[in-house]
């Protein structure tokens, strides 16, 4: 834990606006300490996740998805437009409607994410790529599970300029 020493003027135009129970507001002091954050020591998330780029030129699914799958250099990919669910299967590379997955990392260390290249695939079906979006993944039986419904916003550093700008 770091303490801070604020300045007196600060202090003193610091407040804080509490909701208690009785759902009366009360105004109090705030005891500012702070704790820092170490990006080195933040865990990797160990969750399967799938990320469709914004554009919908490329998907990227991560290791832990990538393993899950069973590791292959090429996949299929499945549609159910009822429930607007994608499936991505393992296949040998050789099958024509096999997808191959490119590993994207670091030289000599092992991928972090597989890019898979979906652009025809997002037309095809009319999958929302105005945004880019990060998707849980769940096995089912062979198949990797991106329910499109459970997307949330995925925005990365480079994007910050487009948020300040207004033009994203």
């Amino acid at each position: 834990m770091l303490k801070m020493h604020i300045s007196r003027y600060l202090l003193q135009n610091l407040r804080l606006a509490r909701y208690n129970t009785k759902r009366e507001f009360k105004q109090e002091n705030l005891t500012v300490e702070f704790e820092r954050f170490d990006k080195r020591q933040a865990p990797i998330s160990g969750s399967p996740f799938v990320t469709i780029q914004r554009g919908g030129r490329v998907m990227t699914i991560n290791r832990v998805a990538h393993e899950m799958v069973g590791s292959p250099e090429a996949v299929e990919l499945l549609f159910n437009k009822e429930n607007r669910v994608i499936g991505v299967r393992q296949v040998p590379k050789t099958e024509p409607y096999a997808f191959p997955l490119r590993g994207q990392g670091r030289k000599g260390s092992q991928p972090s994410n597989y890019l898979v290249a979906v652009q025809a695939f997002t037309k095809h079906f009319s999958i929302d790529t105005t945004i880019a979006k990060r998707y849980p993944a769940e096995m089912q039986e062979d198949i990797l599970i991106v329910d499109l419904s459970r997307g949330v916003e995925a925005t990365g550093p480079r994007d910050k300029s487009r948020a300040v700008e207004g033009t994203r």
